[in-house]
């Protein structure tokens, strides 16, 4: 090792995608994975104001910020799960205690993909 922490699991993902089908797949993940992080605060938005056109006025409004560090890099994982972490922790809030159900293996892959998975942790202790 020459002083950097390893990724793990991010690196893998990203290094199998590129092997199984080059450059053309890994656009693919990574259109897929923006995709999600940009509409996972637009499904918070929704399910705060309950109205879809007001929710995507909201995400027009921060887009230019949200697509800011929206790069094909492991750290890519670490917002989609921190957003998934907010919408479960919203709809538990509106009474969907279910959703809860899916933060504890989804804490499983990202304590092994991305190192700043304390990001999601505080998220959940904040709410």
């Amino acid at each position: 090792m020459t002083g950097s922490l390893s990724n793990g699991f991010g690196d893998f993902v990203l290094a199998m995608t590129y092997r199984l089908g080059g450059l053309p797949r890994l656009l693919v993940l990574f259109i897929l994975i923006s995709a999600a992080i940009v509409l996972l605060p637009w499904y918070c938005s929704f399910l705060r104001c309950g109205n879809s056109k007001t929710a995507f006025v909201a995400m027009v409004a921060v887009l230019p910020l949200a697509v800011l560090p929206l790069t094909l890099r492991p750290q890519l994982f670490c917002y989609f799960f921190l957003a998934l972490t907010v919408a479960c922790l919203k709809r538990f809030r509106q009474g969907h205690e279910r959703s809860l159900w899916i933060l504890p293996p989804m804490f499983l892959v990202w304590v092994n993909t991305d190192g700043p998975f304390v990001i999601g942790l505080i998220a959940l202790g904040a709410y």
